[in-house]
């Protein structure tokens, strides 16, 4: 068999495992990984306009498409501007593999040209980090990152090539992936007890974006034990929000009925990660509390973070368990408690044009299929309350809080199902970050909306800082920016709202064309 060079093995890895999405900002250390994927047809290439805008947009594609994207930069700074998506997938599990090149094996350790430490820099962010060690092991190590990746609670693994590795030419090199057949039937018969003899259970869904499965077996279990269903911190999408049972979403602006409904419980079940926002909105750390979380993965801190409350960690795949707590329930599965869920949120008034009412308006007019993808940022708030993620609505926004993702991951998200409609939400702060991936998203003809809100100011900040220091807001805002002509400089039609008329009209001009389109929505009427 004819010899190969590093950057033709990784591809063939990544043929063989079905990775269909690559995005990058190129960079010298990686040249034949770029040249190899273009004799790839099986395989997108996406160049971004800056490396956190390749991060973040491998890791919405794989949170609609549930199969990881691989994202990939050069030594040093490329790393560094790579890590902020990086460090996101961890936090949201989400499948990526992230791919950097390094200097030349002469060279490590005499601080050559952009020289770094993967293992020092990256160990906290990733799930897990390799630094490809020989020619010989190159394909065997980029098919146990994407392994990795995805087994267990998945995550980000990144992988440091050095450059000299990539050049190497050799026979293709045997590789495989792990065996990841279907586990055996988890024993639910002991939380199907507590299920039963607890006085006021409570479940929160904090799993996958694109319900399935899972979400349809909970709904079930929910109406017979008579359980309310709450989803976790922007996991707003992971249980159907026309459900009877559904309750609400925790997190940041929800609603005081729902922290109500988690205040009656004497025994929550959580599927899936319980991080620090949903635990604190909901107040589950607190004495008298049961709290059994049903994870892939043991997670070794919820014990710490959960100090006052009694926590039971069930290990096992949370569709799994499950899919045996409906066999286990009688056939006979109407709701016979009287824990009701938290009420709808109330109706908005439609004469300011605020982030809330501009979100109810989304709600009313969107799709049932809509995928709303979200920045970090006080405008996001009323979501929610006002956003309903029923029917086959998705959600994904960065658990971890970053900002600038919204419009890369949107990119991503349209990519992974280009059959669905993709909107995009963003505070100004948090699009200036990546507003360089709108000229992506108009080189690669993506099909998306954009809505901005412009409130010239980093408004979470801003208003913690108001209620820490009252009267001495300081270092928190921001300058004028006409966002429409910035999309318009770019190639996307835009519009501008400052009224609730003026938002409806923007709304159904978007909605009546396709392409990249913004809105401008200005608050506190600026």
């Amino acid at each position: 068999m004819a010899d190969i060079n590093g950057g033709q093995a990784i591809v063939n890895v990544l043929k063989a495992f079905g990775v269909t999405q690559f995005f990058n900002v190129p960079g010298e250390s990686f040249l034949p990984v770029l040249d190899a994927i273009g004799a790839e047809p099986s395989i997108r290439l996406v160049t971004n306009r800056h490396e956190s805008g390749a991060s973040f947009a491998a890791e919405g594609f794989a949170k609609i498409s549930g199969r990881p994207a691989v994202c990939m930069a050069t030594r040093g700074p490329g790393a560094s501007n790579l890590s902020i998506g990086i460090q996101t997938a961890l936090y949201d599990s989400t499948p990526m593999v992230a791919l950097v090149g390094l200097v030349p094996t002469e060279l490590q350790g005499t601080q050559a040209f952009q020289e770094f430490d993967p293992g020092s820099m990256f160990d906290s962010l990733a799930k897990r980090t390799f630094v490809v060690a020989s020619r010989a092991t190159l394909e065997a190590t980029i098919a146990q990152a994407l392994t990795e990746a995805t087994v267990g609670r998945p995550g980000p693994v990144l992988v440091g090539i050095p450059a000299d590795l990539l050049s190497a030419h050799a026979p293709p090199a045997p590789f495989g992936f792990a065996d990841t057949k279907a586990e055996g039937e988890p024993d639910v018969s002991p939380l199907l007890e507590r299920l039963r003899s607890a006085a006021r259970p409570a479940f929160i869904v904090s799993t996958a974006a694109v319900r399935g499965r899972l979400a349809a077996d909970l709904g079930d279990v929910a109406k017979w034990i008579g359980a309310p269903v709450l989803c976790g911190w922007r996991r707003f999408s992971a249980f159907d929000n026309g459900h009877p049972r559904f309750a609400g979403s925790l997190g940041l602006g929800m609603p005081a009925s729902v922290r109500a409904t988690l205040d009656r419980a004497d025994l929550v079940v959580g599927f899936g990660p319980l991080e620090q926002v949903t635990i604190d909105s909901g107040q589950l750390n607190r004495e008298g509390l049961e709290v059994i979380n049903v994870s892939a993965t043991q997670d070794a801190n919820l014990a710490r973070r959960l100090n006052r409350a009694r926590v039971v960690e069930v290990v096992a795949r949370p569709e799994a368990v499950a899919r045996e707590l409906v066999r286990a329930i009688p056939d006979s599965r109407t709701g016979a408690r009287g824990v009701d869920p938290a009420a709808a949120a109330e109706p908005l008034g439609r004469q300011a044009l605020t982030a809330a009412s501009a979100i109810s308006l989304l709600n009313q007019s969107a799709g049932g299929d809509v995928i709303i993808v979200s920045d970090a940022g006080d405008f996001a708030q009323p979501l929610l309350r006002d956003f309903k993620f029923d029917r086959e609505r998705s959600f994904i926004g960065p658990v971890n809080g970053a900002m600038g993702y919204g419009l890369p991951a949107a990119i991503g998200a349209r990519l992974a199902d280009p059959s669905r409609p993709v909107v995009c939400l963003a505070g100004d702060g948090g699009l200036l970050m990546t507003a360089g991936e709108m000229e992506t998203a108009v080189r690669i003809r993506a099909d998306l909306t954009a809505i901005v809100f412009n409130n010239r100011a980093f408004g979470t900040i801003k208003s913690r800082q108001a209620e820490a220091f009252p009267g001495r807001e300081f270092g928190t805002s921001l300058g004028e920016v006409c966002f429409t002509e910035i999309a318009k400089g770019m190639g996307w039609k835009a519009w501008s709202a400052r009224s609730v008329p003026e938002f409806e009209a923007a709304l159904n001009s978007a909605d009546s064309t396709t392409g990249c389109r913004l809105i401008e929505v200005h608050l506190n009427g600026s």
